[in-house]
């Protein structure tokens, strides 16, 4: 029950974040802001995690993962409500703060839920965790690209709202682990999240989770604008392409936590990071949509692989009581992926859109080698 609940949690909430993510930049555009404003806006959201995530974490487990998975959920809603307010610059700022808050809470809770539980293997949960958020993932995406096309991009607003009332009843039936619910009491927020930066081990499965994050950056920033506006394609294919590369994730990641029982980390984390590169090159370089469709794929599976490699990584090396405070620690550096990466996306495309993909490119290979130098005793 705890897994086929704490499964529809997650695919409800990443059908609505994925959504959000991709109707924000293009609402943004419609209200003719321009590109650098976008960027910093969108990048709003993850200044605040990489400020909360760590303290969040903390709590996490104080509170436990079944509360904490609650108040995100709620938090989210808020951050949606706040859309339907005036469309000025500072409460777009509001709704980025809640939605950061929302995801330092959701993800890593979630994230010591599923190590928590007893159901199968740790590789096999967290593969069938980054399965189901991939296959909701591109759900998200197309249902905002359709709802666009077909209402416009405020009307579509009322789409979101309605995923995010869903998940937020979903996630009251959430149920309670009568193990590893609420752990973390003997150590306070601060003594936990001190020993939690000192060990060595995650900051490897920090970096494979920055890498993760590189093109969730991309897809919720220029990506879509670039798509749509350079290339010509429709709200509708930019959608499709959007959803491609969470659903590619999906297969990334269940494959990924399958065959790490097999597959040394070290392998599984080099192989990923030279796929992900190989595509971040490709895409300035055709403007068909077929091979575009096969780009992103791509970049997609490579992204399902590092997360799988970094969840399952820090589930073995860290006892339960810091699960939270650890999984906050490596989410640390995906929200630093996002706050850095799409300002920095939007300064190089003032210059010329292939910097912004080679860049990452370049940025992929430089991870991955400083990944393999922090572990490098890795099996």
């Amino acid at each position: 029950m705890a897994a086929q609940s704490i499964y529809a949690v997650v695919i409800l909430y990443n059908l609505a974040l994925s959504m959000y993510l991709f109707l924000f930049p293009l609402y943004l555009d419609h209200l003719v802001f321009s590109p650098m404003v976008i960027g910093v806006l969108v990048s709003v959201s993850a200044v605040f995690q990489v400020i909360l995530r760590l303290p969040m974490g903390a709590c996490i487990d104080r509170i436990g993962q079944h509360n904490a998975t609650k108040l995100s959920s709620a938090t989210f809603l808020l951050s949606i409500i706040f859309f339907f307010a005036r469309p000025l610059l500072p409460f777009f700022i509001i709704i980025q703060l809640f939605s950061g808050i929302s995801s330092t809470l959701f993800w890593p809770s979630a994230q010591a839920y599923v190590v928590s539980m007893s159901h199968r293997t740790l590789g096999y949960r967290m593969g069938m965790l980054n399965l189901l958020t991939g296959v909701a993932g591109i759900v998200g995406p197309l249902a905002g690209g359709y709802s666009k096309d077909l209402v416009g991009p405020e009307k579509s607003l009322y789409v979101l709202l309605g995923v995010s009332v869903v998940l937020m009843l979903v996630t009251l039936a959430l149920p309670r682990l009568h193990k590893g619910d609420t752990t973390g009491h003997t150590m306070g927020l601060m003594e936990s999240m001190m020993v939690v930066v000192r060990k060595k081990p995650l900051y490897f499965a920090g970096i494979a989770t920055f890498c993760g994050a590189t093109s969730w950056a991309l897809v919720s920033s220029f990506y879509p604008i670039y798509m749509q506006n350079q290339l010509g394609f429709s709200s509708t294919l930019v959608g499709l392409l959007v959803g491609l590369r969470a659903l590619s994730s999906a297969p990334g990641g269940f494959l990924s936590g399958i065959y790490l029982e097999k597959i040394k980390f070290r392998g599984m984390f080099l192989g990923s990071i030279l796929m992900g590169a190989a595509g971040f090159f490709l895409i300035p370089l055709t403007s068909h949509f077929g091979l575009q469709v096969l780009i992103i794929c791509l970049i997609g599976f490579s992204s399902g692989a590092l997360q799988t490699v970094a969840l399952v990584f820090v589930g073995e090396v860290m006892p339960k009581n810091l699960m939270g405070t650890a999984m906050a620690f490596i989410g640390l550096f995906w929200s630093f992926s996002l706050a850095v990466l799409p300002p920095l996306m939007g300064a190089f495309d003032t210059l010329h859109a292939s910097f912004t993909f080679g860049g990452l490119g370049v940025l992929f290979l430089v991870m991955g080698a400083l990944g393999l130098m922090v572990r490098r005793d890795i099996v």
